[in-house]
């Protein structure tokens, strides 16, 4: 499956939060997508999701626009683990992973072999089978966005969009679902995640793409992001070093932080 961004633009009240952005994912790859905060990261994996239409440019799946797809197809082959993802109704864990099984399901009909395999594979694939039994507003934060995860995964789909997935977890827990979106991607599907933390990002991901005030920034492997545009994107210094034999940054200290804060400031209220 492909997905693909043809000169995307988009508005929120009054602000660009993306401008002209061209962008395509293909299957088998991470992508992580980075850039400080209201870059319109998460508003790009909306778009990519089908759940905000953009007000210039189209998406595109495989060749064809997202608009001319049946809306249960677009729910069958992407899903979408949103950003402080919210449950409404007090639904225990497994009955909530369950519902990532609803685009493959006529209307009232039960669970199938296969919707139970799915679900079975997605809580264990997230460790929370041992929650099966819990109600979803019983648990913790990290253990609530553990089972979101579960019900995106539980979607079988040929995409998968995740936002900042990891922000709620502990450093185990977040190692776990980076690990798990690394297998997925192994596995043939195409999987698309927003993170803040550059130390997994470069770790993980196959491609990153740096955004800054709605624009492409940077789009290439791990290693084509270099201190110098993290300095003037972030204003930080990073360390970087080896590890198991393979490179790794960490995040070490601000530079400038408040100049460039107010430089944003002052470029946003103009």
């Amino acid at each position: 499956m492909r997905i693909a961004a043809d000169e995307v633009s988009v508005s929120l009240g009054g602000a660009q939060v993306l401008d002209r952005v061209s962008l395509a994912f293909e299957p088998g790859e991470l992508v992580g997508l980075i850039g400080p905060n209201g870059a319109g990261k998460t508003t790009l994996l909306r778009v990519l999701a089908g759940l905000h239409q953009p007000d210039r440019g189209a998406l595109h799946v495989d060749g064809r626009l997202s608009t001319d797809l049946i809306r249960r197809e677009f729910a069958r082959r992407i899903a979408y683990l949103a950003q402080n993802g919210r449950v409404e109704w007090s639904l225990r864990v497994d009955h909530l992973v369950a519902l990532g099984r609803l685009p493959h399901r006529r209307l009232f009909a039960a669970d199938s072999p296969g919707d139970e395999r799915a679900v079975e594979a997605a809580l264990h694939a997230t460790r929370t089978a041992r929650l099966r039994g819990r109600i979803f507003h019983t648990l913790s934060g990290g253990e609530r966005m553990r089972v979101l995860l579960a019900r995106a995964l539980a979607v079988e789909a040929e995409m998968l969009l995740a936002d900042e997935p990891t922000a709620a977890l502990d450093p185990l827990h977040q190692l776990q679902a980076m690990d798990l979106l690394r297998s997925v991607a192994s596995r043939g599907a195409g999987v698309i995640v927003v993170l803040h933390d550059l130390t997994l990002a470069t770790r993980y991901c196959d491609r990153i793409v740096l955004l800054d005030r709605g624009r492409i920034v940077l789009d290439g492997a791990p290693t084509t992001l270099g201190d110098d545009l993290i300095s003037e994107i972030y204003g930080v210094e990073v360390v970087r070093g080896h590890h198991d034999g393979a490179p790794y940054l960490v995040t070490w200290r601000t530079l400038q932080a408040d100049d460039k804060e107010e430089e944003r400031g002052d470029e946003e209220r103009g």
